[in-house]
């Protein structure tokens, strides 16, 4: 530090050193900042960029054109027949008879918007986000549907034993694991 007397009054001026250093330190400040609100800029309105539904793009759009686009491109799949596989078997449900049905505006909702949180705006620009699909139950039809179809792909339980056969002879009865479908 230099010092400079004017009339018995002592200034201490800051070194040139110490001044570039402020300096320095405000442009990297404002860089960033600047290169934050760029990059929000950037991440687009709306949903944020990359987002997809069950392989459907929606990223970029308002929250209202998402809906729609999911509701055009995920309608047949959201009404297709659900296949139920157990024990070696197979059968089919609707997803309306069992009280399932595709909620858009809900899915929309999850979906991440334009965010100020650095870590939202990284995935945004750089990444991709993947959102499952809502779902709205009915578990009562839900219920209902499952236990119909239950009888027929249940395996009950043998429990292992004797059994006697006509000529009284024993036999026999190997035990085996039984399967049940979960009821909801």
């Amino acid at each position: 530090m230099t010092t400079d007397t004017y009339d018995d009054l002592e200034v201490d001026r800051p070194s040139r050193r110490g001044r570039r250093a402020v300096w320095v330190l405000l442009a990297l400040v404002v860089a960033a900042l600047v290169g934050w609100v760029g990059a929000w800029v950037t991440a687009g309105s709306g949903i944020a960029k990359g987002t997809t539904v069950s392989g459907v793009a929606i990223g970029g759009q308002s929250r209202a054109r998402a809906i729609e686009t999911l509701r055009s491109s995920l309608a047949a799949s959201a009404v297709a027949p659900i296949a139920v596989r157990a024990n070696g078997k197979t059968t089919t449900i609707t997803p309306a008879d069992a009280g399932l049905t595709f909620d858009p505006v809900a899915t929309v909702a999850a979906a991440k918007s334009r965010s100020w949180d650095p870590r939202d705006l990284f995935r945004a620009l750089i990444g991709s986000t993947t959102v499952d699909p809502v779902a709205v139950v009915d578990r009562k039809r839900l219920r209902t549907t499952v236990d119909s179809i239950a009888g027929s792909l249940d395996k009950p339980a043998v429990e292992g034993g004797l059994r006697l056969t006509a000529d009284g002879a024993p036999e026999p009865i190997e035990p085996a694991t039984g399967r049940v479908v979960r009821r909801p």
